[in-house]
């Protein structure tokens, strides 16, 4: 593994919601090869606040195909990182970057098919699931996938407007049922819990024939959609699992694998 930092050029720092933005990287000819990333991988970036070294993890959410390298840095509270990404990161500016790393992954374009996909993303945990779901339905033409994704409120729901533009772009393979906690009196109190989960799991599709479960959002959710998979049936091993981790801490240095909001 190259745990190496090589210095990137910021391409372009775009608002999504009022405390995330996407961040493109430009990745030289001479590094592409170290930049080469699977569907659902993250970057580790560095930086010194204060004299004080910091890394953290931001998954990135656009597919392979693409050509692109962005990640989504959605704002924490006390966090040095994430604040400085949303209020100081500019196009033009520098950052040390590790090439991209990390498990949460699936190998498309295997041979038969069509194949059924599905998701279950919470809140700034889209980042790699969006990854995934653009590389399934991009690689396998003819396979479906079923996103259900999760947020306290409409107006801090991450990528909007792509995954609209997705759903008509693959009209009939790509599904996204969205489950807001605040906003709409009929869906509040709708999260990822165990009781919701096998609802979900009841009512918007059928967990025997879904040849992967991608689960990425905080370790509660996880667990809740685990622990339905498993009593619908689900084998351990169609079930791909990434848990994301805040650090508003100034003195946290490293962080476990995941998505760093």
């Amino acid at each position: 593994m190259n745990n190496e930092f090589y210095p990137l050029r910021v391409a372009h720092v775009r608002r999504d919601t009022q405390d995330a933005v996407i961040v493109e990287l430009e990745t030289p000819p001479a590094l592409s090869s170290v930049f080469a990333f699977r569907a659902g991988q993250h970057l580790t970036l560095r930086r010194c606040f204060d004299g004080q070294e910091l890394h953290r993890n931001y998954s990135i959410c656009t597919a392979p195909h693409e050509n692109m390298l962005r990640i989504a840095v959605k704002t924490v509270g006390g966090g040095l990182f994430s604040r400085w990404a949303n209020e100081g990161l500019s196009a033009g500016d520098v950052v040390d970057v590790a090439p991209p790393r990390g498990n949460f992954t699936w190998p498309f374009g295997a041979p038969g098919g069509p194949r059924q996909y599905a998701a279950f993303a919470g809140g700034s945990g889209i980042a790699p699931i969006l990854s995934i779901m653009k590389s399934a339905l991009a690689v396998e033409a003819n396979s479906l996938f079923t996103l259900c994704y999760g947020n306290r409120t409409s107006t801090g729901m991450m990528f909007r407007e792509e995954l609209e533009a997705l759903k008509r772009r693959f009209t009939g393979r790509a599904t996204i049922h969205h489950f807001i906690e605040d906003d709409n009196a009929a869906q509040r109190g709708v999260r990822f819990d165990r009781a919701n989960v096998d609802r979900i799991l009841d009512s918007a599709m059928d967990a025997a024939r879904v040849e992967a479960f991608f689960v990425c959002g905080p370790g509660p959710m996880i667990d809740a959609v685990e622990e339905s998979l498993a009593a619908h049936g689900v084998p351990r091993e169609r079930i791909v699992t990434e848990r994301f981790t805040t650090h508003p801490a100034a003195n946290a240095k490293q962080q476990p694998r995941g998505v760093d909001p």
